[in-house]
């Protein structure tokens, strides 16, 4: 008998979830992610990204609910509260947990694929990627985009997520 081996679907590597209560994290943005506001140190700073790094970041970014830097009646924040945010809070406050089914229909190339892969493959690249910021009158620094991704399944809908944690 002839029996030809098939080739073993590799299946993307995912680290093992850290220690992250998953019901604290903050909730995506209750705008629906209709809102997207850049800041200039974005839009000026040098990295280099493939087109799927940067939808998953930019539909990441637009999901990431930041209402509460900004509830006290709308005003631009006091310089103590901005450095409170560059602080790096807790890892539940920097962390966002989205559907990868949601995902994939917002920034899948290829509509007819139904891969998680190539998401996945660009969420574990973003946690290797930095972004160099160019400030005006201080000397550029390198920041880390993602400290931490993984695939689980979301407590409540019982479907497959994407945990991502910002740096």
């Amino acid at each position: 008998m002839n029996q030809t081996k098939q080739p073993e679907k590799r299946q993307p590597e995912t680290e093992a979830l850290p220690s992250i209560n998953l019901h604290d994290l903050t909730p995506p943005c209750p705008y629906s992610g209709d809102i997207l506001k850049l800041k200039s140190e974005w839009v000026f700073a040098d990295y280099h990204m493939s087109l799927q790094e940067l939808r998953l970041i930019y539909y990441v970014i637009n999901h990431f609910d930041v209402s509460e830097y900004f509830a006290k009646d709308g005003r631009f924040l006091s310089s103590s509260e901005y450095y409170d945010i560059h602080k790096h809070g807790t890892l539940e406050h920097r962390s966002i947990l989205l559907p990868l089914t949601d995902i994939h229909v917002a920034i899948s190339c290829d509509s007819k694929s139904k891969s998680y892969s190539p998401i996945i493959n660009a969420a574990n690249s973003l946690v290797n990627k930095e972004i160099r910021i160019n400030h005006i009158n201080k000397p550029s620094e390198a920041i880390k985009v993602a400290e931490y991704m993984s695939v689980v399944k979301c407590p409540d809908t019982k479907l497959k997520c994407l945990l991502l944690s910002f740096s």
